[in-house]
């Protein structure tokens, strides 16, 4: 994936996670939107290579990804 699309698309990935009440969401949930929004085909991949950004967890067999920037050091929802 080039740069410039892959920084394109963390810009999505954030507006959409800014959107959401808690800041998080699971990753399938992204995936049903990868047309619409050009995200790519690995998301997670791309999602875990910017951990100052996106915070990805796995609980179970679900990913879930958070906004950083939304969560102090405690872990708390700003």
């Amino acid at each position: 994936m080039e740069e410039m699309e892959e920084k394109r698309a963390c810009g999505v990935v954030r507006e959409v996670l800014g959107m959401t009440v808690e800041r998080r969401t699971l990753i399938n949930h992204l995936t049903h939107f990868r047309k619409e929004f050009r995200l790519p085909n690995r998301l997670r991949g791309m999602l875990v290579r910017h951990p100052d950004m996106f915070y990805v967890s796995i609980k179970g067999q679900r990913d879930s990804v958070f906004l950083v920037e939304d969560y102090d050091d405690n872990g708390f929802c700003l």
